[in-house]
């Protein structure tokens, strides 16, 4: 029998305040659960080719309880310059929003919602699970739909957006830790032709 990884993400967005947005980890999800309760994904599933051989130098989870994700050096730097960035971008969102510089949150939205099309982030996708993947989209949409808001939308609604936002970032780092793996090095797999969100 499959284990599968549920994710969920609570939102507060007008109408659908505490509603809850449910990420399948692996494909396919039924019922929602915290992800501290999330199984990792077993021997064989495509969707994490890093945990497929789970040993005492690779468990399946880290000490606190986490989902492992081994990667190279090269791909943890990535990573966390890309993860430094959101943070840093939340931040300046924050104050633009106190500020309601509307120019400002507009910018950085949109900066933060552009995917990017590189040897190493093509070689990440290809060696984390699906939820990452899936909260790293959705994370990249929030953005996005800051950057649509900025220009109208009243400033409570963008502070709003923010939130739910950070929600995603809360979710995926208490869900998943990256871990650098000596074997687990960067391989520069064949760019997509499509642009990603």
């Amino acid at each position: 029998m499959k284990n599968w990884i549920v994710l969920t993400i609570c939102l507060g967005l007008g109408a659908a305040a505490g509603s809850a947005v449910t990420f399948a980890l692996a494909g396919k999800a039924e019922t929602q659960i915290t992800s501290r309760d999330a199984q990792a994904p077993t021997v064989g599933d495509a969707a994490s080719t890093q945990l497929d051989a789970p040993s005492a130098d690779r468990p399946e989870r880290t000490v606190d309880g986490r989902l492992a994700i081994y990667i190279g050096a090269e791909e943890r730097a990535h990573v966390r310059t890309q993860m430094l960035g959101f943070l840093s971008g939340l931040q300046v969102l924050n104050a633009a929003a106190l500020d309601e510089d509307r120019a400002t949150i507009r910018s950085v939205a949109l900066d933060l919602a552009q995917g990017e099309q590189s040897p190493v982030a093509a070689s990440l996708r290809a060696k984390t699970p699906d939820g990452f993947r899936q909260i790293s989209k959705a994370l990249r949409e929030d953005f996005g739909s800051i950057a649509k808001a900025a220009d109208t939308a009243p400033m409570y609604e963008i502070q709003q957006l923010l939130s739910d936002t950070m929600s995603k970032c809360t979710a995926c780092h208490g869900t998943y830790a990256v871990t650098e793996t000596p074997g687990a090095e960067f391989s520069s797999p064949a760019l997509p032709s499509e642009t990603r969100n």
